[in-house]
């Protein structure tokens, strides 16, 4: 199992590739979609490349559901934001999906990670 500074690292190195950033520095705090200019289907083809580079699958009903065309309205149940929260910590309790989009960083990346090598979330 990586531990919590070689996923970051793992992560980051994929970012940089994807979204040709070379010596750009990325800190996990950095917003995806904010900071790093990542858009929807950035994020369909890093899950691809993160699944492939740690060996785990991340595409579940919680991922699935940030990855949807098309966001229902008004702010998310409240299990979605739980189930989201795992991995996006911050998340409050009333968001919307396109909200959602604003608190993942890079550090939410690395908690999914994690969270999928030891079998939760």
């Amino acid at each position: 199992m990586n531990n919590f500074e070689d996923i970051q690292a793992g992560i980051i190195a994929l970012l940089k590739e994807r979204l040709a950033l070379g010596s750009t520095p990325i800190v996990p705090e950095a917003k995806l979609f904010d900071e790093l200019g990542v858009d929807s289907l950035d994020l369909l083809d890093l899950t691809f490349l993160i699944e492939k580079r740690f060996g785990i699958k991340l595409r579940d009903s919680g991922l699935d559901k940030l990855l949807r065309a098309e966001a229902p309205p008004g702010n998310l149940p409240p299990e979605d934001v739980r189930e989201l929260r795992a991995w996006i910590p911050g998340l409050p309790d009333e968001v919307t999906l396109p909200q959602v989009f604003g608190y993942v960083t890079v550090e939410s990346l690395v908690l999914l990670v994690q969270n999928r090598q030891r079998g939760s979330a």
